[in-house]
């Protein structure tokens, strides 16, 4: 199987709710994991610059320490515990990330650290361009996580994620959203006719005491462009631009800015491939899927 991916950020929830007091010893320092003796492996794809770190071994998960300037990890970097951990690098150069282990009884007091080379910049977006283009896009409402919310600078599911299908009541599963190779935008609020507002937001009818559904007159077209900033691409679309779920009033009011922290077309035996893909917009996150080849 083929994977291609741009950029994932995303924090996966630690669960201890199976445990109870006949199989749960309690905490213990003796018991912390060490941090070198982990398996860590980082893996490029060399086609898009994508890194997948990943973390073997039962009962124990990753916090990763990613350097948000390319190279210097000890600088204000973003953390992440989704495992696997995939992350694009637009230039060429060796890394390095550094990374704890953690299990039930912490975070281990040691840091240990993995290297990796990219062998070449990334200089234009054609093969996310190849990938986002001439398909309707959805939200992953299956997927753990697939919309988020957490501090600016984070991989935004930190305060917030959602369950698989929790929010199949606010009519946001049946919109859909494409691209063009014109650097075209497309908004359909699908069947029920509707975009999901936060409900904070003074614009399409807010503020309201809940988040809540304003009604969308039919297709909304607009525009984006690709930017890279350091090892972050970013996906830019103007003010007044309709998207899935809009969190603030400046998301709508101003420019739409959204990192494209992934997007993998995998291949398959059913229609030749399924695609993903992953927005994060300051302190919200948003994950997308297509079916189509």
């Amino acid at each position: 199987m083929k994977l291609n991916k741009i950029y994932t950020l995303a924090l996966a929830a630690l669960s201890l709710a199976a445990c109870s007091p006949e199989d749960f010893d309690g905490v213990s320092e003796a018991g912390l994991p060490v941090a070198e003796n982990a398996k860590v492996t980082a893996t490029v794809d060399e086609a898009t610059n994508t890194v997948t770190f990943n973390l073997e071994g039962d009962g124990i998960y990753p916090m990763w320490y990613i350097p948000v300037d390319g190279k210097e990890v000890t600088k204000n970097p973003v953390y992440s515990t989704l495992n696997p951990l995939q992350k694009i690098w637009s230039n060429a150069g060796d890394y390095k990330i550094c990374y704890r282990v953690g299990n039930h009884n912490g975070l281990s007091q040691g840091m240990g650290e993995t290297t990796f080379h990219i062998a070449n910049s990334l200089t234009n977006y054609d093969e996310l361009l190849a990938m986002l283009c001439g398909k309707d896009w959805r939200i992953a409402s299956t997927e753990a996580a697939h919309m988020g919310c957490g501090p600016s600078g984070t991989d935004g599911t930190e305060w917030w994620s959602a369950k698989p299908n929790e929010k199949a009541d606010f009519g946001v599963y049946d919109d859909r959203i494409s691209f063009g190779t014109d650097y075209s935008y497309t908004y359909d609020p699908g069947d029920g006719g509707t975009v999901y507002v936060n409900k904070d937001c003074s614009v399409l009818g807010g503020p309201q005491s809940e988040d809540f559904m304003a009604p969308v007159d039919g297709k909304k077209k607009s525009s984006f462009k690709l930017s890279t900033e350091g090892e972050d691409i970013y996906m830019t679309m103007p003010a007044g631009t309709y998207f899935p779920y809009i969190p603030a009033d400046g998301a709508f009011n101003g420019e739409l800015k959204l990192r494209i922290e992934r997007a993998e077309t995998a291949h398959r035996e059913s229609c030749g491939q399924h695609n993903d893909a992953r927005l994060g917009q300051r302190r919200n996150s948003l994950a997308l899927h297509s079916d189509q080849c």
